[in-house]
C-alpha cells in the first residue's frame, strides 16, 4: 500500500478516534507533542499489496533519533495483519481506541518511565538509555544513575553504535555531576533535535 492510501484510511479512522489525533503520512499521533511522541504507525506487509500492519507505540524524544522506530510498541488487532479488501474500519478503530487511553495517560516523565519499565527487562541498551533519561526528567536521579553506571560498564567503544550511546551517557553523567538542571537542558536539546529530524516541529509544544 502507498502512503496516500494509508492517509485516506487514517482520515476514515479519525471519525472514530479522539479529536487530538492528527495525520502525517503513515503516522497518526496525538498532538501537540510534549516530550513523547505517541500514536499509531501504518506499514505495508510483504504478504501482499493490500495487507498492512498498525503499530501502537510511544517514543521518548529525549533520546536523539534520526528516524522513527517502533521499539516501544506493539501491533494491534487479533490477527495483527489487516487487509484492505473488505476491511471493517469500525473494527480497526475499536482496536486502536482500546490503546488510546494508554497513550493519552503518558502525560509526565513518571508516566512514561512506568510504561518503559514494561520493556526494560530486555537487554537492549537503547531501552535502558531511554529509561535512564526519562527518569532524569522525572528527577529520579539515583535510579537513573544506577542504569547509566551499568550501561557504561557493559558497552564497548569498538562497536560503532555502542560508542555513540556511550558518548551520550558520558556527557549526561558529566553534566549530572554539575546540576540536574543542566542535564534537563541537554535532554530538551536532544528532544528538539528528534522533533526536527522527524519533521514534526509544527506539532511540537515548545518549552522555551
Amino acid at each position: 500500500m502507498k502512503t496516500t492510501e494509508f492517509v485516506k484510511l487514517e482520515k476514515r479512522l479519525l471519525q472514530h478516534l479522539s479529536p487530538s489525533f492528527v495525520i502525517k503520512g503513515k503516522l497518526c499521533f496525538l498532538a501537540p507533542i510534549d516530550k513523547t511522541l505517541s500514536g499509531f504507525y501504518f506499514e505495508p506487509s510483504a504478504f501482499n499489496e493490500k495487507s498492512f500492519y498498525v503499530t501502537q507505540f510511544f517514543l521518548p524524544l529525549c533520546v536523539p533519533v534520526e528516524r522513527l522506530h517502533l521499539t516501544f510498541g506493539h501491533r494491534v488487532g487479533s490477527a495483527k495483519r489487516w487487509h484492505m479488501d473488505g476491511l471493517d474500519v469500525a473494527e480497526l478503530a475499536a482496536y486502536m481506541d482500546r490503546g488510546t487511553n494508554a497513550l493519552a495517560e503518558l502525560r509526565t516523565p513518571k508516566d512514561v518511565a512506568k510504561s518503559l519499565r514494561s520493556f526494560a527487562g530486555q537487554s537492549n541498551p537503547h531501552i535502558q538509555e531511554a529509561l535512564a533519561y526519562v527518569l532524569l526528567q522525572a528527577e529520579e536521579v539515583e535510579k537513573a544513575s544506577d542504569i547509566i553506571d551499568k550501561l557504561l560498564g557493559s558497552m564497548s567503544q569498538t562497536v560503532p553504535w555502542q560508542e555513540v550511546v556511550l558518548r551520550r551517557l558520558e556527557m549526561i553523567q558529566s553534566q549530572l555531576s554539575l546540576s540536574l538542571a543542566q542535564v534537563k537542558r541537554q535532554l530538551a536539546a536532544w528532544e528538539l533535535e528528534s522533533v526536527n529530524n522527524l519533521k514534526l516541529l509544527p506539532f511540537y509544544r515548545s518549552h522555551d
